[in-house]
């Protein structure tokens, strides 16, 4: 007696070979049996942000591989510490890069082949951040011009020079700059505008303004007159001041024919009384006296008039004007 065949088992045995034939499928087209991968290493100035594993590598825009790893520093590094840039591991898929040997010698497979693309200028560089996703990638070019920067020491991998790309920098820079315009606080900023222009509102509605123009306008008529008044009285002190020098020279020159006479009247008395006598004593003490009077009015004299200013500001003012 057959056994019946359970339909299930079926369907399950049809439904496992059509996926593994689909997979099959798809690992033998993607070519990743066949793939023999090259690792390379490159160190790069400045910020990496949005180079991750898995990030592109082309070659002048052909896709030949990928970011395998981001690292601080190698197992066996041979960089000094003043070294800060960042070495990135990737591999490059020989498979795709035979396709491209007809070009120009993109051929890794040969010995030495890498020192000989360096020597023709082969370079990787860093391409600028989307700026959409903020994922960046690794161009691989020629720059016959570049040096050769490569490290000394042993690597784990083999290294490719890295040159900058001021492109990308200035891209960077621009980013960074879209950046810090989104974190400025438009709103607030408009809500304080909004609120400065209502107070001026305000203050306008208000007549302040208009009252303080008319105070002011007053308070600076009110200073104009009392210059005017302050020039006044600076030429009536100036007129005062050349009359009391005036009067004193005159009492100076007054005082000197006083004592002129008297040194007359002194000789004469001298002459007439004998010298020993205490009358004589006396009045030759008060005529010197006297003299000495006529001396100190005569030298006040002199100094009023070459320091008018010293009847406002007295003697030691007359001095520093001097």
């Amino acid at each position: 007696m057959r056994q019946r065949v359970n339909p299930a088992t079926v369907g399950a045995f049809v439904l496992g070979g059509v996926v593994l034939a689909v997979l099959v499928t798809l690992v033998l087209g993607s070519g990743i049996l066949f793939a023999d991968d090259y690792p390379l290493v490159s160190f790069f100035e400045g910020d990496v942000t949005g180079l991750d594993a898995g990030s592109p590598v082309r070659y002048r825009g052909v896709p030949i591989g990928q970011v395998t790893e981001v690292r601080i520093s190698l197992e066996r590094d041979p960089r000094p510490a003043t070294d800060t840039r960042i070495p990135v591991i990737y591999s490059l898929n020989l498979t795709r890069l035979r396709g491209l040997v007809r070009s120009g010698g993109m051929d890794f497979e040969e010995p030495g082949a890498l020192d000989s693309l360096i020597s023709l200028g082969l370079r990787a560089q860093m391409q600028g951040a989307n700026l959409v996703t903020g994922q960046r990638a690794i161009e691989l070019d020629l720059f016959p011009d570049a040096p050769d920067t490569r490290l000394d020491g042993a690597l784990p991998v083999p290294e490719l020079p890295a040159v900058p790309n001021a492109m990308a920098q200035l891209q960077d820079r621009a980013l960074e700059a879209v950046n810090d315009f989104a974190s400025i606080d438009f709103k607030g900023i408009a809500e304080r505008l909004d609120s400065a222009l209502a107070g001026v509102d305000g203050l306008l509605a208000s007549g302040q303004i208009d009252r303080a123009l008319i105070q002011l306008e007053a308070t600076l008529g009110s200073v104009a007159g009392t210059a005017d008044e302050v020039g006044v009285l600076a030429e009536d002190l100036r007129a005062s001041t050349a009359r009391v020098a005036e009067g004193v020279e005159g009492a100076a020159e007054s005082s000197a024919r006083t004592l002129a006479a008297v040194d007359s009247t002194l000789s004469t008395i001298r002459r007439t009384l004998n010298p020993d006598a205490p009358v004589l004593y006396r009045l030759d003490h008060t005529l010197r006296q006297l003299e000495d009077a006529a001396r100190a009015v005569r030298d006040l004299a002199q100094y009023l008039e070459q320091n008018p200013s010293a009847l406002l500001k007295g003697r030691g003012g007359g001095e520093e004007d001097r």
